[in-house]
C-alpha cells in the first residue's frame, strides 16, 4: 500500500499481506490496531528502495502468515494490502 492510500487508513480497517494472492490469503487477514507516521530514512520492507517516510501498523492476524511470529505485529505499510476500510 502506498503513502497515500496509508494516510486514509483508519483503526479496524482488514488488511492481508501484499505479497500474497487472493487464493492464498482465504483467511489471512488481519485488523488494524493503530499507526504510526515515522519520518526517518529506511530501507523499505518488500520494496529494498530507500524512504523517507512510512506508516507502521499495529496488526492483528486472525490467522497468522507463515513468516509472522508475533500477534499483533508491528509492519510497515509497503508490506500489506486493504481488504476493506472502516
Amino acid at each position: 500500500m502506498n503513502l497515500k492510500e496509508a494516510k486514509r487508513l483508519e483503526p479496524g480497517a482488514m488488511v492481508r499481506m501484499s505479497w500474497e494472492t487472493y487464493a492464498e490469503a482465504q483467511g489471512r487477514t488481519g485488523i488494524i490496531l493503530s499507526k504510526m507516521h515515522v519520518k526517518e530514512r529506511h530501507m523499505a520492507k518488500g520494496l529494498s528502495q530507500w524512504r523517507d517516510e512510512k506508516y507502521d501498523l499495529i496488526i492483528h492476524w486472525f490467522k497468522k502468515p507463515f513468516n509472522i511470529h508475533d500477534n499483533p505485529c508491528v509492519m510497515e505499510n509497503w508490506q500489506v494490502m486493504v481488504v476493506s476500510h472502516v
